[in-house]
């Protein structure tokens, strides 16, 4: 009957609108991702800026004035912000080889992020890093070849190797792991354990125990992709932000403790940063659509996040040394959050203004 047609018609011109929908609110959280990243750079700067305060020490000297309050900060921005970042890769990575069906060949997926993150870890590693490392901690040639050549503990570059590695595994697996998620589940869990583990006992070699431990957050964000973010971000914000301080919480009172409680504060640090990662990631996505992301500041932290992370760990050091015992110690964290972003900042855009430097910097040609 007519009237049948008619409701017919209706109902998948509604089915239609509500596709619509989703992949318009798809491609804008896809967008949101340089937002997010650029968020968590800040949030690198500022936890490098408190690192000085942790227990187990930072830098090439202790604090004059101790903050137990700024190490706990430290510790937790390092629960989360690292775990996000690497979390947001995975996200992109499904839209671009599974939507834009662009990653197709391996040798040529290879070749590009060798070129994005190999090059600028080449670059200042040797005209920053290296000589800035040898003036504050005067190491030995063998230090210097652990570090930078094995690339063992490259100061901040180490997530540029970290995330080259995890691409190089993962790509192998992601077709595997796209059909099958319970078992890629299984098989990220399993990759986690022997990264967590082999970390104890081997040299952490071009960063491959690092890449192990992370991999499975990059998973994580590829499965988000996949099925989407709409259910997680009905979960309010607040609750969110609770359970992970809840988590952290919990993670400090047994991190102290001796025994077979080591083993639950390592499974509850688990749980710390995958609750910790989604959240952030849920949330600053959100923060996204709720902000003008076009304004000047934020489209200039999201075009020089990349530099910025590059280059402000070693303008810290400086400001460490000139003010660790000669101002407060709360003041002095400011300094080198302020100090570090403004120089960094400087540094970012005179390398952009010249082709060969931004290539070095980007590992862009254009």
């Amino acid at each position: 009957s007519r009237a049948e047609q008619s409701r017919a018609e209706q109902s998948r011109a509604e089915q239609s609108r509500a596709e619509q929908s989703r992949a318009e609110q798809s491609r804008v959280e896809l967008a949101n991702c340089s937002f997010c990243k650029s968020v968590l750079m800040i949030l690198v700067v500022m936890y490098h800026s408190m690192a000085f305060w942790l227990p187990g020490g930072w830098f090439n000297q202790r604090p004059v004035q101790e903050s137990y309050a700024l190490g706990l900060i430290a510790s937790w921005l390092n629960s989360f912000h690292i775990y996000t970042f690497f979390l947001i890769s995975g996200y992109v990575f499904y839209s671009m080889k599974y939507e834009k069906l662009k990653y197709i060949r391996f040798t040529e997926f290879v070749s590009t992020k060798a070129q994005r993150l190999l090059i600028p870890y080449s670059f200042v590693a040797i005209a920053w890093v290296i000589p800035i490392y040898c003036i504050f901690f005067r190491p030995s040639i063998g230090d210097l070849f652990e570090k930078f050549v094995l690339m063992e503990s490259p100061s901040q570059l180490w997530f540029l190797i970290a995330l080259f590695v995890i691409f190089v595994l993962f790509y192998p697996l992601s077709d595997f792991v796209n059909k099958h998620i319970i078992a890629g589940v299984c098989l990220m869990i399993f990759i986690y354990w022997i990264g967590l583990k082999a970390s104890y006992f081997v040299p952490n070699v071009f960063q491959i125990c690092s890449a192990c431990r992370y991999i499975l957050f990059f998973y994580l964000g590829f499965i988000l992709r996949k099925l989407g973010i709409s259910q997680l971000r009905r979960i309010p914000d607040t609750l969110f932000i609770m359970v992970d301080v809840g988590l952290f919480v919990l993670y400090t009172w047994i991190n102290g403790m001796a025994g077979v409680y080591q083993a639950v504060a390592l499974m509850t640090y688990f749980f710390l940063n995958v609750v910790g990662a989604v959240g952030a990631f849920v949330i600053l996505e959100r923060l996204a659509e709720r902000i003008d992301i076009d304004s000047i500041i934020i489209r200039f932290f999201k075009s020089h996040s990349m530099e910025i992370y590059l280059f402000h760990q070693q303008v810290i050091y400086l400001v460490l040394t000139v003010g660790n015992g000669k101002i407060d110690a709360y003041i002095l964290s400011a300094g080198c959050f302020v100090v570090s972003i403004m120089v960094s900042s400087i540094i970012a855009v005179g390398m952009n203004q010249f082709k060969l430097t931004k290539y070095l910097v980007s590992g862009k040609k254009k």
